[in-house]
């Protein structure tokens, strides 16, 4: 089963959904236009996309939040510096009211990365991020995610 008609992915709907981390940071799978006014409901108004990087953002989700495109693959590699800090830079310019979703294609390794390197950039030690980020999204993933995280500590020391 796929998550919309036009997805490739097989998770289903629990999958694509935002799971907040904090009340002003959500973690998920793809966005699709359909899902904007949920989004909005939610108080989101921050997008960062790091998501494959021939899957780029429908148009409609670019046009409906302030949005960062940081596409990357999942491939199990270390993720560069600059992706981190580009993504932590992103987040740190959000208002007293606004709130982020971080979102990969499903909000298992590259979005709950970005995120873990955004609760570090705010203070919380690697354990620490690691446990809010898994009671808020506990389908973050195992090795792989493990190696985005350790590449996310490197790059925000």
């Amino acid at each position: 089963m796929n998550c919309h008609a036009d997805c490739r992915c097989n998770f289903g709907e629990d999958w694509a959904d935002a799971s907040f981390v904090l009340p002003d940071l959500a973690v998920g799978g793809m966005v699709h236009p359909d899902d904007i006014d949920e989004l909005r409901e939610l108080g989101i108004t921050h997008v960062l996309s790091v998501n494959w990087p021939d899957r780029p953002e429908y148009p409609e989700v670019v046009a409906a939040f302030r949005h960062l495109d940081l596409a990357i693959l999942d491939d199990a590699q270390p993720k560069p510096p600059e992706w981190f800090q580009a993504g932590t830079a992103f987040a740190s310019s959000l208002g007293p009211t606004d709130k982020l979703l971080v979102h990969c294609g499903h909000g298992i390794n590259r979005g709950p990365a970005m995120t873990y390197a955004i609760l570090r950039s705010r203070g919380y030690d690697p354990a620490a991020a690691e446990a809010v980020l898994r009671e808020g999204r506990p389908q973050t993933g195992g090795r792989t995610w493990a190696i985005y995280a350790r590449c996310a500590d490197a790059a925000l020391s």
